[in-house]
């Protein structure tokens, strides 16, 4: 209606210009009621003015949008977080508030890479520390509809190796549950531990094992890497393929021979005599015929 009065100048414009726009989308108003009852079903229960009768328009409300025929809520902080630079930062939280806005703040540097005594409050010493950074707490509370509010910047935990509340941490002796296979060795280290094997035996890694390794015998000679078993298993192959090689030879000119011989047979057949068997052939008289006989012969 407002696009259809602005055509006309002051002079000409009807009477219903005049007497002002009705807002169909507002409050307790025709198009605001209708919509929110959602008689469809679809779920757009937002509303849009229009300048076509009847003025108003339903659609799918703030945070939400049209999928096949009904409408799904969004949440703004799953796009946002890529689609927005504000949003899209190492240390950017977004919180959407369920009406299609959001807000993305950047977070400060986390108290865990301070150089305090005790960052975030918690146990330190040496590079060992029990602070825990908990941005990407914030963010995925954010995608999720919740406040990054509520969680903690920081939080407090033992690291690997320690054991304690966070705010104080005692180093484990690993060598109490760890390196228990045969002809093993462990020494325990602050936070950490290694396993070693006995003199005369080699480590080799070992999934199966709790340990991950597996201490085998290598000799009088001392222990034995990886590259002793790759130079084993190398011999072993080589021996083979020669082996397989030697076999492949002798089955090829075995093979050889019987196609000669039958090829011989086809172009220089024996119709006059047998084979004997000991490369000599028998003439049809009955005496063997050599180039002994036929020189006689010709004498």
């Amino acid at each position: 209606m407002r696009t259809l009065c602005s055509g006309f100048a002051e002079s000409t414009r009807p009477e219903l210009c005049d007497q002002g726009f009705e807002d169909k989308c507002l409050e307790d108003n025709e198009g605001s009621l209708t919509c929110a009852r959602d008689a469809t079903g679809n779920g757009m229960t937002g509303c849009q003015v229009t300048a076509e009768t009847p003025f108003f328009a339903c659609v799918c409300p703030a945070g939400a949008k049209l999928v096949g025929e009904k409408c799904e809520v969004t949440n703004g902080c799953v796009a946002a977080i890529f689609d927005t630079p504000a949003c899209a930062c190492d240390r950017c939280v977004c919180t959407d508030s369920g009406l299609g806005k959001i807000d993305c703040h950047e977070e400060p540097p986390s108290a865990c890479v301070s150089d305090a005594e005790h960052p975030g409050g918690c146990w330190r010493i040496g590079k060992h520390s029990a602070c825990v950074d908990q941005i990407d707490q914030k963010k995925q509370t954010g995608i999720a509809g919740g406040d990054p509010a509520t969680v903690q910047a920081s939080s407090c935990k033992c690291p690997a190796g320690f054991v304690g509340d966070g705010l104080t941490c005692v180093d484990v002796d690993e060598c109490q549950t760890s390196c228990k296979g045969e002809h093993m060795r462990c020494a325990n280290t602050f936070g950490s531990f290694t396993c070693t094997c006995d003199s005369g035996f080699g480590k080799m890694d070992d999934a199966s094992s709790s340990d991950g390794m597996t201490c085998l015998h290598g000799g009088s000679g001392g222990g034995f890497g990886i590259g002793t078993v790759f130079v084993a298993v190398l011999a072993s192959c080589a021996v083979l393929g020669g082996g397989g090689y030697l076999i492949y030879r002798v089955r090829l000119r075995s093979y050889m021979n019987q196609e000669i011989k039958a090829i011989m047979s086809q172009y220089m057949p024996l119709e006059d005599g047998e084979n004997n068997g000991d490369g000599h052939f028998a003439a049809p008289n009955g005496h063997e015929d050599s180039d002994g006989d036929e020189e006689s012969n010709r004498l």
